[in-house]
């Protein structure tokens, strides 16, 4: 079986940090699609169909948890793992982060390696699921 490009959307206010985590996913097989604000990456996800997004919880126009609750209400990304990040530390963030359908929350300043290691499990995932509905089809 061929492997399919792996799209990961990120989410992130901050210019910097986004153009930093656009480097870390610019390799071969990875399409990066970015946005600086809720609402565009709302639009967004419904044409791109991103395999992970990596979403920024403290956007200026409305807040991540917006964003989660609107993506998932509307089904316009079902079953996309998120991963929210935040320089916010307190435990009723994080809750409310994974009930509003976060797959894992991760806070600021961001390890590589951590995020990597997350990424790499959600494809794996998807490739064992995809062989297996080739297998049964």
């Amino acid at each position: 079986m061929k492997d399919r490009e792996i799209r990961v959307f990120i989410v992130e206010a901050d210019r910097f940090l986004q153009e930093t985590s656009g480097q870390w996913f610019s390799r071969p097989g990875e399409i990066i699609f970015e946005s600086f604000s809720a609402e565009d990456a709302l639009e967004a996800c419904s044409v791109e169909r991103p395999d992970v997004i990596i979403l920024d919880l403290d956007m200026p126009d409305s807040g991540g948890i917006e964003f989660l609750k609107n993506v998932f209400k509307g089904k316009q990304v079902p079953d996309i793992p998120v991963i929210c990040i935040s320089e916010r530390i307190d435990l009723a963030t994080k809750l409310v982060a994974y009930i509003s359908g976060a797959k894992r929350y991760m806070e600021k300043p961001l390890e590589r390696s951590d995020l990597d290691s997350f990424i790499s499990s959600i494809i794996q995932v998807r490739k064992t699921a995809e062989s297996r509905l080739i297998a049964i089809g």
